[in-house]
């Protein structure tokens, strides 16, 4: 879980570093049970949390085979969210992916992600 931590927030500082409006998650190494991260978007999105199925550089696999997501951080950025905010839309992300198959926690994470989106309307 260590790794898989430090990967999230070194994607995100990468994109804060190199100016990026998103990135690009390198994650499935973190997840042995995703066999590509279409899985992954459709768990996410069961809870809310909307990601872009992403071909990732250097690829071994097929353009066609997901092997990445993307996560929009300009859109969080203009409802007004900051570090914290990115934080807990990485945890809940790294609690999804970790338990895609457990119904309870997809549950518990869509309430989450419900009550934390509406602090921050859509402009």
């Amino acid at each position: 879980m260590r790794q898989m931590n430090r990967r999230i927030e070194n994607a995100f500082a990468n994109a804060r570093a190199e100016g990026r409006g998103a990135f690009v998650a390198y994650l499935t190494a973190g997840f042995p049970t995703l066999e590509t991260f279409e899985a992954a978007a459709d768990a996410l999105d069961e809870t809310g949390i909307i990601v872009n199925k992403n071909a990732i550089p250097y690829d071994k696999n097929s353009p066609f085979v997901t092997s990445g997501i993307r996560i929009g951080t300009a859109t969080v950025t203009t409802r007004g969210m900051k570090e914290p905010e990115m934080k807990f839309i990485a945890d809940r992300i790294k609690l999804v992916l970790a338990n895609v198959d457990d119904a309870a926690v997809k549950a518990k994470v869509r309430a989450e992600v419900a009550d934390f989106v509406a602090r921050f309307p859509v402009p």
